[in-house]
């Protein structure tokens, strides 16, 4: 058998054994943390999260450029897939022998052997190979987190108010795409609703879910002490803030919601934020212990009884100091590493995530930090560096949707714990 496989000699890869295909034949090794990817992969068309740290892919699909031709047909085909992680929903590929112009039409299963599929030669005698790997839509591990881009906002959109989880947020208000519009997350992907806020605004503050949600204060041409209430499919005015700010950040839920932080005047250099905190009791707000520091533009996770903030801009500085709630209270803490302004967490004082957001000189952010309770640690960072998103979800399932990449988008990043592919081997007959 004549044989070219991205130009190596057979004997370069002959040795290589994966679990799964100890069966005599030819095999070869697509790709593996250690060999790299020496040209394997179609980048163009492969839509899977690649970690360029560990050279792997997670969740969606991989396309290989040709990997093999001869003069004789093939009679089989197996592929096994090495991984770390499960998988709720198991990987698959499909095969192409003439290729890429056509594929088979059914998906195979790892470690099958393959002997049905479809396909020919494109040239009438030279007998070609592409794979194209679907990961799956739903995998899932306690140590291998990365960003995803998933389904786009309908609108582009940044610094509104959103919260949520990833099964169901909310996005209202903002720049751009309209101040008063809704969009809400279904898990899959985003819809418009009809409904709108009683008065348009932008940096409002947001907490709840996609079926009942708080918005709150923002700026409206002045700044807005207005609290209007979600119900999951209208707005109404309920009693307003004691303070009027823009730029605050919230944290818990329609009946008992935490806000922190704003500007109260100015802009720029000269911009004055305070230090207030208002805890909503589901029906009117009440002034409760101010915060260590005055910030506006920050991030906030967390309960009316247990709450985190970081980051944040005074007209002094970039902040970044960390501050935790105890119910009635706030306590200085470790610092994040970075001082990003226009930045969001998700999570608990326990275990939260803050990502994005800019520092100063505007510098836009890709950086994602993670809280364990006592520090703040560098993690795998957002696809894309922005500032002035929104975000749903926990600091292991979230959502960052919208904002400002150098200039307004629609893009909807989803952080989990996947699976990760960490090499392929191929079998052929």
């Amino acid at each position: 058998m004549a044989l070219t496989v991205l130009g190596l000699e057979v004997s370069d890869v002959l040795s290589v054994k994966k679990p799964g295909i100890n069966a005599d034949g030819f095999i070869l090794e697509l790709y593996s943390t250690i060999a790299g990817e020496v040209g394997l992969i179609d980048t163009v068309n492969t839509t899977a999260c690649y970690n360029s740290d560990e050279n792997t892919y997670g969740e969606g699909v991989v396309q290989t450029n040709q990997l093999w031709e001869s003069s004789s047909a093939i009679t089989s085909v197996k592929v096994n897939e090495l991984r770390e992680g499960p998988t709720a929903t198991p990987a698959t590929f499909v095969l192409s022998f003439d290729n890429g112009s056509s594929w088979s039409t059914d998906a195979n299963n790892f470690n099958t052997d393959i002997t049905d599929f479809t396909g020919t030669s494109d040239d009438g005698g030279t007998y070609k190979l592409k794979l194209k790997m679907n990961l799956g839509n739903d995998y899932s591990s306690d140590t291998n987190f990365l960003w995803t881009t998933i389904s786009s906002l309908n609108a582009v959109k940044e610094r509104g108010g959103g919260d949520g989880d990833i099964s169901g947020a909310i996005l209202v208000g903002g720049l751009t795409g309209g101040g008063n519009d809704t969009e809400l997350w279904n898990g899959s992907s985003w819809v418009t609703t009809s409904a709108i806020l009683t008065t348009g605004v932008y940096d409002n503050a947001v907490c709840g879910t996609s079926v009942s949600a708080l918005s709150m204060c923002g700026w409206s041409s002045i700044y807005s002490n207005k609290t209007e209430i979600w119900s999951g499919s209208t707005w109404a005015t309920t009693s307003t803030v004691n303070q009027a700010v823009d730029g605050p950040n919230s944290c818990g839920s329609p009946t008992a919601g935490l806000k922190s932080g704003g500007r109260t005047s100015g802009a720029g250099a000269t911009v004055n934020a305070t230090a207030i905190t208002e805890i909503w009791g589901g029906s009117s707000w009440a002034t409760t212990g101010a915060m260590n520091e005055a910030r506006t533009d920050h991030g906030m996770c967390g309960t009316t009884s247990a709450s985190l903030v970081c980051g944040g801009y005074s007209s002094l500085s970039y902040i970044s100091s960390t501050n935790i709630w105890n119910g009635t209270s706030w306590a200085t803490t470790s610092p994040i590493n970075k001082a990003p302004r226009f930045t969001e967490n998700t999570g608990t004082t326990s275990n939260a995530l803050n990502f994005g957001g800019y520092t100063s000189g505007t510098v836009r952010q890709d950086t994602t930090e993670i809280w364990d309770g006592s520090s703040w640690t560098t993690t795998t960072a957002l696809i894309t560096a922005v500032y002035g998103h929104q975000v749903a979800g926990t600091a292991t399932s979230s959502l960052s949707f919208g904002g400002n990449t150098g200039a307004t988008v629609a893009t909807t990043e989803r952080w989990s714990g996947i699976g990760i592919q960490t090499g392929f081997a191929l079998k052929i007959n």
